[in-house]
């Protein structure tokens, strides 16, 4: 399985991650909230695949009502972790919930951050997040050159980017 796991933005890239994973063999599952059903974008694209969806709204306007990560920690217990993967796009706090669900559950998560980006070429650094290499030491990483995919491990998700 793919947990692709969204809340608005980068929605489009999960749905060309959904068409790729689909023409490998791979299951993809989605999870995508909002505050409200007009902010779940897209959703017809997906159901045209026809891959099983979960929506969530925090006013309960469509799907369960509350966040996103409530059906999807309720899909990590229910599942073997063999072979399951979260992708993540969306807001910043989504995002770490999201990784510390992979955590606990111990699967693998990648995320696909944003940031502001002046030159999009890696010169400015204006588009750095703070992270961690595998010796738990810090870095900087620019989001436009070694992102904007990255593992959720190697991010500081208490320290948001600018």
């Amino acid at each position: 399985f793919a947990c692709l796991v969204a809340g608005g933005v980068g929605i489009a890239a999960l749905y060309l991650l959904a068409r790729a994973l689909i023409s490998k063999q791979i299951t993809p599952v989605l999870f995508y909230g909002g505050k409200t059903a007009a902010d779940l974008v897209l959703r017809d694209y997906f159901e045209q695949l026809g891959i099983e969806t979960h929506y969530t709204s925090e006013n309960g306007s469509i799907g369960e009502k509350g966040l996103v990560t409530l059906p999807l920690s309720r899909f990590l217990k229910q599942h073997p972790r063999a072979n399951l993967r979260l992708f993540s796009c969306g807001p910043w706090g989504m995002m770490k919930a999201t990784h510390e669900l992979a955590i606990r559950q111990g699967v693998d998560c990648e995320v696909s951050l944003e940031a502001r980006m002046g030159c999009s070429l890696g010169a400015c650094m204006g588009c750095v997040i703070r992270a961690w290499d595998q010796n738990n030491e810090e870095q900087y990483l620019r989001v436009c050159l070694e992102g904007p995919v990255m593992n959720s491990r190697t991010v500081d998700w208490n320290t948001p980017p600018l």
